[in-house]
């Protein structure tokens, strides 16, 4: 308790906020097209292809935030350690991991196609 203060919360919440806000907007359009493509009509094949197209992209990329999140810790973490070499080097690991990560989905994705 005594490391909280008005000052470290404003500059968390002046972060969180924003973070929190990409997040909703992000789930906020896949609600929005899914209501439009319900909207046009007798259409029930299109937005089940469509809902689980959404269902499909949300299992594959959630390695590919898992790592984002991850690696966000670790080099956070080495940085504030004091040891930046050592956070570069798992930044480039991290790069490295999300490109292979990235390769997979966009594979999976085309082949589901």
């Amino acid at each position: 308790m005594a490391a909280i203060s008005a000052s470290r919360l404003k500059r968390f919440f002046a972060q969180a906020i924003p973070a929190a806000m990409v997040g909703l907007v992000e789930q906020a359009q896949f609600v929005f097209i899914t209501l439009l493509v319900g909207t046009l009509g007798d259409h029930k094949t299109e937005l089940a292809a469509h809902s689980g197209m959404l269902n499909v992209f949300s299992l594959v990329s959630c390695f590919m935030y898992g790592l984002t999140d991850a690696g966000a810790s670790t080099v956070g973490l080495l940085l504030g350690a004091g040891e930046p070499q050592t956070a570069k080097k798992s930044g480039k690991v991290l790069l490295q991991m999300m490109t292979v990560m990235s390769a997979s989905v966009a594979v999976s994705e085309r082949s589901v196609f």
